[in-house]
C-alpha cells in the first residue's frame, strides 16, 4: 500500500520563498526550489525570482523564465522581455523567456510578440508566415522540408491559425533523425509548457509507437592484459557524436524511455494538483490511439530464483505496451499491475471477460469535473478500451445525458462499438418525445428496431433496456407509421405478438388514428397499412369511436381511409352499437359509388345530383368534405356537369345560411373543385352576389369579376373601381387591378383619373398598395406626372407611398429642368405649382425638404422670376420646407430685394431657424453694409478732422448688433467676421459697443471688450487734434451705460476704460448727466456719478441744494457720500446765512452711513456758533430718532441756550416722545415754570406723558411729582391744575406711583378742601374690642 503524506502547504510556500531569497549554498538546489514556485503557481515568489536573474548559469535563468511563466504578474514583463532580446542569452534561454511573455501578455501584446518572430524568419518563410493561405505553406512544406525544419520551432512559436494545420502534419510524419529530432524536441517542450492538448498528444504517442535508434548505455570495452577478457571502460560509446553541433544519431531508447516516463509525469502532476487541464491532454492523448494500434496478445516466462527455482509466467493484455495510454486508463485498475516493461494482466482476470462496472481510470474526480472531454471521447475516438473508460465515466452525468442534443445522440448510436451504440440508445429511449419525434432519432430507433428484432428474433425484450421500448407507444406508433413498408409490416407483427400494457395500447391506439387522419392523400399505400394495423390489433377501440371521428375517417380525401370509416359504419350499423350512425348510409353509399364510379358516373349525374346537394349543405363539415373528391371525379370526366353544380351551389350562396360554414364550404368547391364555369355567367349574376350580405357570395362575384374583366371594364367609372380594389374581398380588389390596368390609357389622359391610383396607395389592403406603387413606377411616364399628383403620392399615410414620391421626384425635377432649357416658362410655372404646394398644409412634411433640395439644385436659375411676396409668403409659412425654398428665393433674388428690406428685417432673417434664410440674409447685409457705416461728417467737416468714432448712424448700427446674439455658429461666425473685418471700430458707436460688451452671447460679451479696448485706443489718438472729443465719447458711452445691465463685470470694464483711457473729460461732465447716473440701478454707474461729483465738487456745490447735498451725503455709495461732504464744505456759508439750509444740514446728523454723520459731528460742533443754532436748529437736532443726535442736541442747547427762547424750548421739548428728553425738560421746570401757573397749564400735556409711562421714566415722574406738589402748595391755581392731572391719571398709574399722587391729593384737600378731588377723606376713629 502507498504511503500517504501530509503537507502544510503554508509552511510549503514559506519555505520555497525562503530558499529564493537565501542565495547561499544549500542542499536544496536553487534551480529546484525555482522550479517548484513555478509548478506550484506561487505568487509572491515573483519579485524573488527577478532578483536571481542573471545571477548565475543560464539554466537557472531557464528556471526562472519557466516559473515566471506560471507565477509572474506584469512586474515580471519589462526583465522577460530584457531576457529575450538579450543577445548574449542563450538560444534555449530566449525560447522559454518568448513562452513566459506569451503567457503573461493579453492578446494584443502576444500578436506582437508572433510578429517579432515571423521577422526572424527568412524572408520566403517570412512571406509564407505572414500569409493567409494554409495551402501555400503545406506546399512549401512537402517539397522542402529539410530547410523548414531548421526553423520549425519558431514557426510553431508563431503558431497562427495558417501554419497550425501544415505543423500538426508534420508533427505527424516527421522522422525521429538527426536535423529533425531536435526541433520536434523543442516543439514538444513547449507544448508541454503552453499545455497545446493537441500537439502533446501527437508526440506523446509516437514516443510510444518509434522504437528507439540505438542503445546510450553501450560502452567502449578494453582488454586486460592481467584477466585475458574484455572489460567496460565506463565511457559511452555515443557520447562524442551526440555532443557534436550536428550528430547522424538521434533519439536513442533511453531518449523514448525518458520522453514516455515525462509524458505521465506531466499529466500526473495536473491530476495531483487538481487541474482540469489533465482532462484536456489526457482527451487528446487518448483520442491519438485506434484499434489499429492494438498488438496480439501475449504471454513472457521466465525462470525466477526465491529458495528454490520456479517458473514464472505474465500474461500481457492488448495495449499493454503504452505506458502512458494504460496509466490513464487502469491505474486504479483491479485487473492489471505496472511492471517496468508493462502492463500485466493479473492472475484472477483472464482476458475476454465481462467488462467490469467497477471505475478504473486515474483521477476520476477530474472526468466527474469534465464530461464534455468524456463525450469527446466518444464521438472522436476509434479505440475498444477508450469507448469502454468513456461510457462508464459518463454514465455518472445524469443531468449532463439529459441534456445532449438530438445529433450527438445519433452519433453515439451510429458509433460501431457495441457499448457506446448501446448507450446512445439508451439516451435515445429517454430523449424520444412522442409528441414532437424528431425524424433522425426516430430513423435511428428503427433501425436498431430491426436489427434487433432480425438478429434476436424477440429475445431482446428481456433486456432491461429494451423493457423501456415496450412501454413507449409514442416511438412504436413512430414505426407503425414508418415510410419504409418492412418497418411497418414488422412493427405490426410486434404489436401482435406481445400484450401491451392498457395505457400503452391506449396511448398506441390514439397516436396511429391521429397519424392516419394527418396524412397527405398522396400516400395511400401507407393510409392502407395503418389502417390494416388498426382493424388487426385495435377492433374494439375501433367500434367505440366517437361520431365526430368517424365522420373525420369519411371526409378524408384517402379512398383507403374513407373505408375505413365506411367499414366501422357499417359493422356499428350491424351490431346495434350507435343508431344514429344508420343516417350516414347515403354517404357510404357515395363511398362505394366512388370505389366503383366507372360504371355508375352517368347514373349519378341524372339520377342522384339531389344526394349530392343534399350532402353540400349538411350541417356536418365531415359529411360535406367527403363528397369533394367525387365532385372533382365527376365534373373531370362530364364538362358540362360545372355549370350545372355552379348554379345549384350559387343560388345556396345567395341564400341565408342555414349552418355554418356552409357558404365558405361552397367557395371552396366553387374555387377548387370545379373548372371553368366563371366566363360561362352573366354580368347580372356577379353583381347579385357582390351585392349579398354573405362575405362568401361577394368572394364568388370577385372571382367572376376577375374571369370577365376584359368584358365589363368598359361598363364601370373609376370610381365605382376604386371602390372595388379598397373592397374587402381579395378576389374582388384581384379583378378590380385587372379593370385599372385595362382602363389605363383612359387614366393616363387625365391627371384627376391619375389620383385614382394615388388614392389607392393608402389603401388599408397591402395587395391593392402594392398594384398602386407597381402601376405608377411602370406604367406611366414622368412627364405624365404633375407637381400636384406628386405632391399628394409623397403626403400619403404610408411609408412606402412616401418612398416612391421621392423617387418619382428624384427622376421629374431634373426631367423638368431638360426640358426649360429651350422653355424658361415652363420652369417658372412648375416652379410655382410646386410652391403652392409648399404654402399649403401636410400631413406629412419630411419629404418637403427633399423636394426644396431638388428645386435648389435643378431650378434655381428660375428662381430669379419668382416675386418678393411670394418669398415672404413661404418664410411666414408653417413649414419649415416652405421657409428653406423662402431662404433660397432670398438668395437668388438678394440683390434685387435688398433695397425693399429695412436693416432690421435682414438682421431678423440672418438669425431665422432656417440655414438658407440665414444664408440669404447675410448676402443682403453684406450688400447694406455701407448703409449701416455710412457717417453724418458734421463733426469731422466742423473741426477739420479725421472722422470721429461715434458718428455713424446709430439706430443702423445697433440694429446690426443683433447679429451677435445669434445661437448657430454659422450665423455667430458671420457677425463676429463683419464686426472685426468689415466694419472699422471707427465704424462703431458707444451704444453699439455697450450693447455688444452687455449681450446675451459669451463669445459676443469677449468681441466687445476687444472692440472698445481698441476704440478707446483709436479715441486717444484723436483726441489730440480735437480735446472734445473725449467729452463727447464719454457722454455717449455714459448715455448707453444708462440702460439696466444683463451681465456682471461689464460696465465695471467700460467705466476702467473711461477712466484711464480718456482725460480732461470729467470736470467738463453737466449736473443732469451726474444726476442720471446716481439713479441708475447699476453700482457701478453709481460709482462713476461719485467721481464726477468729486471731480466738479466745487462748481457743482453751487449748483446743487442743500438738501440734495445732504440726500447725496446718505447715499450708498462712498464717493458719492465724499463728494457730498466736499460740496457741503464749499457751502457752510450758504447755511449758516438761512435758517431753513441749517434745518436741511440737520438730517445730515441721522445718516446711515458713519462717515457722513461723522462729518455732521465735527460740522455741528466746529463749524456754527449760537447765532445759527435757533430754536427751531436745536429743537430738530433733539428732535431726532437717534440717541447721539438727541445728545448732541442737548449738549448744542445747554451751550447756546437763549432765555428768550425758553417757553419755545420747553413747549417742544415737552412733546418729545423719547424718555431722555422728557427727564432733560425736567432740568427747566424749577427755572423757568416755578410760579407760573400759565406755563404750567401749558405743560399738562407733557406731564401726563411722562407719568403714564409704564415701567420707565423714574427719574423723570419723581422730578414732576416733587415739582407738582410744590407748586401745588402755591397757589390755588396751582394747586387746580395739579388736581386736576392727579385726578385724570390716579386710576391707571402703578400702585407705587398711585401712592404718591394720593398724598399730593391729600396735601391739596388738606389746603384747598373746596377743590374736587377722585379721594374721600374720612376721619379715624379708635374702635376698642
Amino acid at each position: 500500500m502507498k504511503k500517504k503524506f501530509v503537507t502544510n502547504e503554508d509552511a510549503r510556500k514559506q519555505a520555497i520563498l525562503h530558499r529564493l531569497a537565501n542565495n547561499k549554498p544549500s542542499k536544496w538546489n536553487l534551480e529546484r526550489a525555482i522550479w517548484r514556485a513555478g509548478e506550484l503557481k506561487i505568487r509572491e515568489a515573483t519579485p524573488l525570482l527577478i532578483k536571481l536573474i542573471y545571477t548565475g548559469e543560464p539554466l537557472r535563468d531557464y528556471c526562472i523564465a519557466w516559473a515566471l511563466g506560471w507565477c509572474g504578474d506584469n512586474d515580471a514583463v519589462p526583465r522577460l522581455t530584457d531576457l529575450y532580446q538579450n543577445p548574449s542569452t542563450p538560444e534555449f534561454v530566449q525560447r522559454i523567456a518568448f513562452e513566459a511573455l506569451l503567457k503573461l501578455s493579453d492578446a494584443e501584446t502576444q500578436a506582437a510578440l508572433q510578429t517579432t518572430q515571423i521577422e526572424l524568419l527568412p524572408p520566403e518563410l517570412r512571406n509564407l508566415a505572414s500569409s493567409t493561405s494554409v495551402e501555400a505553406f503545406e506546399e512549401f512544406a512537402a517539397a522542402r522540408p529539410s530547410y523548414l525544419f531548421a526553423f520549425l520551432d519558431k514557426i510553431y512559436q508563431i503558431d497562427n491559425k495558417f501554419l497550425r494545420p501544415a505543423i500538426l502534419q508534420i508533427l505527424r510524419t516527421a522522422p525521429f533523425q538527426p536535423n529533425y529530432f531536435r526541433p520536434l524536441r523543442h516543439i514538444f517542450k513547449i507544448a508541454e509548457y503552453r499545455r497545446d492538448a493537441e500537439v502533446f498528444a501527437i508526440l506523446a504517442y509516437r514516443f510510444e509507437r518509434e522504437i528507439g535508434q540505438f542503445n546510450n548505455d553501450l560502452t567502449d570495452l578494453l582488454w586486460n592484459e592481467v584477466t585475458g577478457k574484455y572489460h567496460s571502460s565506463g565511457k559511452r560509446v555515443y557520447t562524442e557524436e551526440l555532443q557534436h553541433p550536428e550528430p547522424i544519431l538521434a533519439y536513442s531508447n533511453q531518449t523514448q524511455e525518458y520522453l514516455r516516463r515525462r509524458v505521465w509525469r506531466t499529466l500526473k502532476k495536473l491530476g495531483e494538483q487538481g487541474d482540469r487541464d489533465y482532462t484536456k491532454m489526457a482527451t487528446a492523448i487518448l483520442i491519438q490511439y485506434s484499434d489499429a494500434d492494438e498488438p496480439p496478445l501475449r504471454r513472457s516466462k521466465f525462470d525466477k530464483w526465491d529458495k528454490y527455482t520456479r517458473t514464472v509466467n505474465r500474461f500481457w493484455d492488448r495495449y499493454a505496451d503504452y505506458l502512458t495510454f494504460n496509466h490513464i486508463l487502469y491505474t486504479n485498475s483491479q485487473r492489471y499491475i505496472y511492471y517496468s516493461n508493462g502492463w500485466c494482466r493479473r492472475k484472477s482476470y483472464e482476458s475476454g471477460e465481462i467488462e467490469p462496472k467497477m471505475r478504473e481510470e486515474a483521477f476520476p474526480e477530474l472526468w466527474e469535473q469534465n464530461p464534455e472531454a468524456l463525450l469527446q471521447l466518444l464521438l472522436e475516438s476509434e479505440c475498444l478500451p477508450v469507448h469502454y473508460f468513456a461510457v462508464k465515466a459518463l454514465r455518472v452525468h445524469q443531468s449532463f445525458c439529459d441534456r445532449l442534443d438530438i445529433n450527438t445522440i445519433v452519433q453515439l448510436v451510429n458509433k460501431p462499438y457495441e457499448t457506446t451504440a448501446g448507450f446512445g440508445f439508451e439516451l435515445a429511449l429517454r430523449s424520444y418525445n412522442p409528441t414532437s419525434p424528431d425524424r433522425d432519432l426516430t430513423l435511428i430507433l428503427a433501425n436498431r428496431f430491426l436489427q434487433v428484432v432480425s438478429e434476436e428474433k424477440y429475445q431482446w425484450v428481456t433486456d432491461e433496456r429494451h423493457q423501456i421500448f415496450l412501454k413507449n407507444s409514442g416511438l412504436i406508433a413512430t414505426l407503425a407509421t414508418s415510410p419504409d413498408t418492412q418497418i411497418r409490416s414488422v412493427t405490426c407483427k410486434f404489436i401482435s405478438s406481445y400484450i401491451l400494457s392498457e395505457t400503452t395500447a391506449k396511448l398506441l391506439f390514439e397516436r396511429l388514428l391521429a397519424e392516419l387522419l394527418s396524412l397527405p392523400e398522396t400516400e395511400p399505400d401507407l393510409a392502407k397499412d395503418i389502417a390494416d394495423t388498426l382493424v388487426v390489433n385495435f377492433t374494439p377501440q375501433l367500434l367505440q369511436l366517437e361520431l365526430n371521428v368517424i365522420l373525420g375517417l369519411l371526409a378524408h380525401p384517402t379512398l383507403e381511409i374513407q373505408e375505413l370509416g365506411a367499414l366501422i359504419v357499417i359493422q356499428n350499423h350491424k351490431n346495434n352499437l350507435t343508431p344514429q350512425l344508420s343516417s350516414l348510409y347515403d354517404l357510404v353509399q357515395l363511398i362505394a359509388i366512388q370505389r366503383y364510379g366507372e360504371l355508375h358516373n352517368t347514373k349519378l349525374i341524372s339520377q342522384e345530383r339531389h344526394l349530392i346537394l343534399q350532402i353540400a349543405v349538411s350541417p356536418i363539415l365531415e359529411i360535406r368534405n367527403a363528397i369533394k373528391p367525387i365532385i372533382r371525379r365527376l365534373v373531370k370526366a362530364y364538362p358540362e356537369f360545372n355549370l350545372q353544380l355552379a348554379l345549384d351551389f350559387i343560388e345556396i350562396l345567395l341564400n341565408p345560411e342555414n349552418h355554418e360554414g356552409v357558404h365558405c364550404y361552397l367557395v371552396t368547391v366553387l374555387q377548387e373543385d370545379l373548372q371553368e364555369w366563371m366566363t360561362d355567367l352573366y354580368k347580372e349574376t356577379a353583381v347579385r352576389l357582390l351585392t349579398a350580405n354573405s362575405s362568401a357570395a361577394q368572394e364568388i362575384g370577385g372571382l367572376m369579376l376577375g374571369a370577365n374583366y376584359q368584358i365589363w371594364t368598359s361598363e364601370l367609372t373609376t370610381d365605382e373601381i376604386l371602390i372595388l380594389a379598397n373592397h374587402q374581398v381579395y378576389s374582388i380588389r384581384e379583378a378590380a387591378q385587372q379593370m385599372f390596368l385595362q382602363n389605363l390609357e383612359r387614366n393616363r389622359r387625365s391627371s384627376q383619373e391619375m389620383l385614382a391610383y394615388v388614392d389607392l396607395l393608402d389603401s388599408q389592403w397591402s395587395d391593392s398598395r402594392e398594384f398602386a406603387h407597381k402601376v405608377l413606377t411602370a406604367k406611366f411616364h414622368l412627364e405624365e406626372f404633375t407637381p400636384k399628383i406628386l405632391a399628394s403620392i409623397c403626403d400619403r399615410k404610408d411609408e412606402d407611398a412616401r418612398k416612391l414620391g421621392r423617387d418619382l421626384l428624384t427622376r421629374y425635377i431634373p426631367e423638368i429642368r431638360r426640358l426649360s432649357l429651350d422653355n424658361s416658362a415652363f420652369a417658372t410655372q412648375i416652379l410655382s405649382e410646386f410652391v403652392e404646394i409648399l404654402l399649403t398644409s401636410r400631413k406629412h412634411e419630411g419629404w418637403l425638404s427633399y423636394l426644396v433640395r431638388l428645386l435648389w439644385e435643378n431650378l434655381a436659375e428660375w428662381m430669379a422670376g419668382v416675386n418678393k411676396q411670394t418669398a415672404l409668403k413661404l418664410l411666414q409659412s408653417q413649414s419649415l420646407a416652405g421657409q428653406e425654398l423662402g431662404g433660397l428665393l432670398l438668395s437668388a433674388n438678394s440683390q434685387a430685394w435688398t433695397s425693399e428690406f429695412t436693416t432690421s428685417e435682414i438682421v431678423s432673417l440672418a438669425n431665422h431657424d432656417i440655414l438658407s434664410v440665414r444664408v440669404a440674409a447675410r448676402q443682403m447685409f453684406l450688400q447694406i453694409l455701407e448703409r449701416v457705416r455710412s457717417r453724418s461728417g458734421s463733426f469731422a467737416a466742423s473741426h477739420g478732422s479725421a472722422a470721429v468714432p461715434g458718428l455713424s448712424h446709430s439706430q443702423e448700427m445697433l440694429t446690426a448688433v443683433r447679429l451677435l446674439d445669434a445661437e448657430r455658429v454659422d450665423s455667430w461666425d458671420f457677425a463676429f467676421r463683419i464686426f472685426t473685418q468689415e466694419l472699422k471700430v471707427e465704424d462703431l458707436t458707444p451704444k453699439a459697443l455697450v450693447c455688444i460688451c452687455d449681450s446675451t452671447n459669451k463669445d459676443a460679451r469677449t468681441l466687445g471688450k476687444d472692440l472698445i479696448a481698441r476704440y478707446f485706443h483709436k479715441v486717444r489718438h484723436l483726441a489730440t487734434d480735437n480735446p472734445t472729443v473725449n467729452l463727447q465719447i464719454a457722454s455717449d458711452f455714459i448715455k448707453a451705460l444708462l440702460a439696466p445691465e444683463k451681465h456682471e463685470g461689464v460696465y465695471s470694464y467700460i467705466v476702467h476704460l473711461l477712466k484711464e483711457e480718456l482725460d480732461g473729460w470729467m470736470t467738463s461732465i453737466n449736473r443732469e448727466t451726474v444726476i442720471n447716473l446716481l439713479a441708475a440701478k447699476s453700482s457701478v454707474i453709481q460709482e462713476l456719478g461719485g467721481l464726477l461729483l468729486t471731480a466738479n465738487f466745487q462748481d457743482f456745490s453751487r449748483e446743487f441744494s442743500t438738501c440734495e447735498i445732504v440726500k447725496l451725503a446718505n447715499h450708498e455709495i462712498v464717493s458719492v457720500r465724499k463728494a457730498a461732504l466736499q460740496m457741503f464744505s464749499q457751502v457752510l456759508e450758504r447755511v449758516r446765512s438761512h435758517s431753513e439750509e441749517m434745518l436741511a444740514a440737520v438730517k445730515m446728523l441721522e445718516s446711515k452711513w458713519e462717515d457722513s454723520r461723522e462729518f455732521a459731528f465735527k460740522i455741528f460742533t466746529t463749524k456754527f456758533s449760537a447765532r445759527e443754532f435757533t430754536p427751531q436748529v436745536l429743537v430738530s437736532i433733539c428732535d431726532s430718532v437717534r440717541e447721539d443726535v438727541r445728545r448732541l442736541g442737548r449738549d448744542l442747547l445747554t451751550r447756546n441756550f437763549q432765555t428768550a427762547n425758553r417757553e419755545d424750548y420747553l413747549l417742544k421739548f415737552s412733546e418729545h416722545p423719547s424718555a431722555d428728553m422728557q427727564r432733560y425738560v425736567t432740568n427747566f421746570l424749577e427755572k423757568y415754570v416755578i410760579n407760573q401757573p400759565q406755563h404750567l397749564r401749558e405743560l399738562t400735556p407733557y406731564f401726563i406723558t411722562v407719568l403714564s409711562a409704564v415701567n420707565r421714566g423714574r427719574v423723570a415722574k419723581q422730578r414732576i411729582f416733587h415739582f407738582l406738589e410744590s407748586e401745588a402748595q402755591k397757589t390755588e391755581e396751582a394747586a387746580r391744575i395739579v388736581a386736576e392731572i392727579m385726578t385724570r391719571h390716579s386710576g391707571t398709574m402703578a400702585i407705587g406711583d398711585k401712592a404718591k399722587a394720593i398724598q399730593i391729593m391729600l396735601k391739596i384737600n388738606k389746603k384747598y378742601p373746596y377743590l374736587s378731588l377722585p379721594i374721600e377723606v374720612k376721619p379715624v376713629s379708635r374702635v376698642r374690642s
